[in-house]
């Protein structure tokens, strides 16, 4: 009667109540067979487990709780190892993503801009002591504008790096301010 065709409302309803009774049973046997496979996998699990106590290896009852809270964390524990390895690899990866972007950029970089000498001349020597001149300020800051880093900057100036990148910071922050109290005129 499956097979055939429903004619009656009877026969489809039959039709329906043995379809959803099929439907049912798979669900069933397929929940069954997953939580076989999780026991399977817990007890695999156990394996990698410290030896356990002559006590607990000897009994044939169903695991403790003990037990069953040591092959847990025996497969946190080895989640956690797998997860700890893939942090690294991915740690290495995204350095030498860096790397080699900041060398295509810098390569990039020096392909389409100018030489530091072609836009202000050779660099001349000063005196290692000396205070930074207003002149060698706004070089600095139009090497930056120009797109040069800090440490090229500080390099052809004969600068230390970090007195270069207060100057940058310094006069950022300079430009700020005065946009901050151009905005605020205006709004008045």
């Amino acid at each position: 009667m499956i097979f055939q065709v429903a004619n009656t409302g009877v026969q489809l309803f039959l039709l329906a109540a043995t379809f959803l009774t099929l439907t049912q049973f798979w669900r069933f046997l397929k929940h069954r067979i997953l939580q076989s496979l999780a026991e399977s996998t817990t007890a695999q699990a156990t394996t990698h487990v410290e030896e356990l106590p002559p006590t607990l290896e000897t009994t044939t009852e169903p695991p403790s709780i003990e037990t069953r809270i040591r092959a847990r964390m025996a497969m946190l524990d080895r989640i956690a190892w797998e997860a700890d390895q893939e942090i690294d690899r991915l740690q290495n990866l995204l350095s030498e993503v860096q790397h080699t972007r900041s060398t295509h950029e810098s390569a990039y970089r020096n392909a389409t801009q100018p030489s530091i000498e072609s836009l202000i001349g050779r660099r001349t020597e000063r005196p290692s002591n000396s205070e930074v001149t207003v002149s060698e300020k706004r070089t600095i800051i139009n090497l930056d504008r120009a797109g040069f880093l800090p440490e090229e900057i500080a390099n052809y100036m004969d600068l230390p790096a970090d007195k270069v990148a207060a100057m940058l910071a310094d006069n950022e922050q300079r430009v700020a301010d005065a946009e901050q109290t151009q905005h605020s005129s205006s709004n008045k």
